[in-house]
């Protein structure tokens, strides 16, 4: 399912740069409700629109996504932690990006929530998923339970 803000649509007047990001995002809020992810398009008043996705079947895991002009002028979509996901022109590599964060590659929700020994990889990087359940040791760093 794919909403849009109603912000957009109230009759604020949008720069091209704006307008661009939003038509990219809605190419890919198409893509990726077409595999199952329930996607929003958000236009907050004086920032950059933005994509949230989230896993229908587990509802945690959501991501933004911005679509913006690199410092070299050529379109792309963004995390919001700045790292590039693919050129604006290649929604289907976006797309696959994005639904691998969100677990849409085909793995058992068991693999997602498992304990702290598994790891994930998001956007090439390892790192520990740690569950509130989990007793860490003293001095690990390892999360004790929730705060």
């Amino acid at each position: 399912m794919t909403l849009v803000a109603s912000q957009a649509a109230a009759g604020r007047n949008l720069g091209p740069q704006a307008r661009h990001s939003l038509d990219r995002l809605g190419e890919l809020a198409a893509v990726l409700a077409a595999r199952g992810l329930a996607t929003k398009i958000v236009t907050p008043a004086g920032r950059l629109p933005r994509l949230h996705a989230t896993n229908p079947a587990v509802p945690r895991l959501c991501e933004d996504v911005y679509a913006a002009c690199g410092p070299d002028g050529s379109g792309w979509f963004w995390w919001p932690w700045a790292e590039r996901i693919a050129p604006d022109d290649d929604v289907p590599a976006a797309a696959a990006a994005v639904a691998k964060v969100l677990r849409l590659d085909g793995r058992a929700l068991d693999d997602i929530d498992g304990p702290l020994s598994r790891r994930s990889s998001i956007s090439g990087r390892s790192m520990l998923l740690a569950t509130p359940e989990v007793q860490g040791t003293p001095g690990s760093g390892h999360s004790t339970g929730p705060r």
